[in-house]
């Protein structure tokens, strides 16, 4: 037997359904293709308008990355927090805890309090 020629309309509408329903095995299962095939059509970025069709914005992922690490949160706790798959949140620090670690540095250089002076009396100044 040899390999099913698939055309690339099809990989691109079953990666597609895969992404909007966010499983993989399942529609694998429907289409009669192996649930590895389909991942590695995922990985291949058949999705024509990816960033269109991408369930959560830059933004949004910056936002729950930022809120596990600065809170020091599990991805466990992170999932349950935002209903988001725990392996998403993993994947998601992967991929962009670097950029928002330097993005909360940077808030914290900007957010860095400058001693002022507060004047009590005429002679003396306390600092807070």
């Amino acid at each position: 037997m040899g390999y099913k020629k698939f055309t690339t309309e099809f990989k691109r509408k079953v990666v597609a359904e895969s992404n909007a329903r966010h499983e993989v095995k399942s529609v694998a299962k429907e289409y009669g293709i192996d649930s590895s095939t389909l991942f590695k059509w995922k990985k291949q970025n058949l999705d024509e308008d990816k960033e269109e069709n991408a369930p959560y914005s830059r933004e949004y992922i910056k936002m729950v990355v930022k809120t596990r690490l600065t809170k020091n949160n599990t991805s466990k706790s992170c999932s349950q927090m935002f209903k988001i798959p725990e392996y998403l949140i993993t994947f998601w620090t992967e991929k962009f805890g670097n950029e928002v670690r330097k993005e909360i540095e940077a808030e914290q250089k900007r957010n860095k309090r400058k001693p002022r002076g507060i004047h009590v009396t005429s002679s003396a100044v306390y600092w807070k």
